[in-house]
C-alpha cells in the first residue's frame, strides 16, 4: 500500500505523517472514509511489523484483503 500510494500521490509515503498523507489524498479527491481506511490499514501493517511476537492487530490475511479492497476503490479516485 505504501508503494501504491506513493505512486498515486507522486510523493514518498513512508515516513510521512498521517496529516500529510490525508492532505495529499484529499487533494486528489479521496473521501474522508477512504482516507481513514487507508491510514488504518497502513497503521495495522506497521503495528504487525514492529509489535512483539504474539501481539497482532490484524492477521496478514486481513491486512492483505483490506489492501486489495482499498486499491480497487482508490483506483477509481486517485
Amino acid at each position: 500500500l505504501n508503494e501504491y500510494l506513493s505512486a498515486k500521490l507522486n510523493m514518498p509515503v513512508a515516513g510521512k505523517t498521517n496529516g500529510a498523507i490525508t492532505e495529499a489524498m484529499s487533494q486528489q479527491g479521496a473521501g474522508e472514509k477512504l482516507i481513514e481506511r487507508s491510514l488504518n490499514c497502513l497503521d495495522s501493517h506497521e503495528h504487525n511489523l514492529y509489535s512483539p511476537p504474539g501481539v497482532v492487530v490484524a492477521t496478514p490475511t486481513q491486512v492483505l484483503d483490506e489492501v486489495e479492497a482499498l486499491v480497487d476503490e482508490l483506483d477509481g479516485v486517485l
